[in-house]
């Protein structure tokens, strides 16, 4: 079977970039009215850690998005997340998919018992173009699928 890819959302990116903008112009309009040194320092600080989010977001969300770059890889081997690292999930170590109606953006996986890096993972489907119901029956097809092979 062909892997199913799918791209970064370029509406989450934006948005998400723009928002971070936001909170930033307005941190700066707000060293206008500060006569306080101290307060001066916070604001210079949550400046620069505002910066540094936006910087990593437009640096592995919006240019990877810009350029439809793959966010999730679907295949009969297992699930590639690509953000903000690339972590590789073989089905093999998978024992449960889940989507919940409380956190309908994200799929959960339940790993068996022999993983240690913990029980559950948590794939965020918020960046990732597409239904997030679709990708998820994807998901659990390949998944399926890989039990009759084994």
């Amino acid at each position: 079977m062909e892997p199913k890819l799918y791209p970064y959302s370029k509406n989450t990116a934006i948005t998400l970039i723009l928002l971070l903008l936001a909170f930033t112009v307005g941190g700066l309009f707000t060293l206008k009215t500060i006569r306080d040194t101290r307060d001066i320092i916070a604001a210079v600080i949550s400046g620069l850690l505002m910066l540094t989010f936006l910087t990593f977001f437009i640096a592995k969300f919006l240019i990877p998005a810009l350029q439809n770059k793959t966010a999730l890889e679907i295949s009969s081997s297992g699930i590639i997340n690509y953000f903000p690292k690339t972590v590789k999930i073989d089905w093999k170590d998978v024992e449960e998919i889940q989507l919940t109606a409380l956190a309908p953006r994200n799929m959960f996986i339940t790993f068996k018992q022999s993983r240690s890096e913990g029980r559950r993972g948590i794939i965020g489907l918020f960046r990732v173009e597409g239904n997030s119901r679709e990708i998820y029956d994807t998901a659990v097809f390949y998944f399926q699928n890989s039990k009759k092979v084994i």
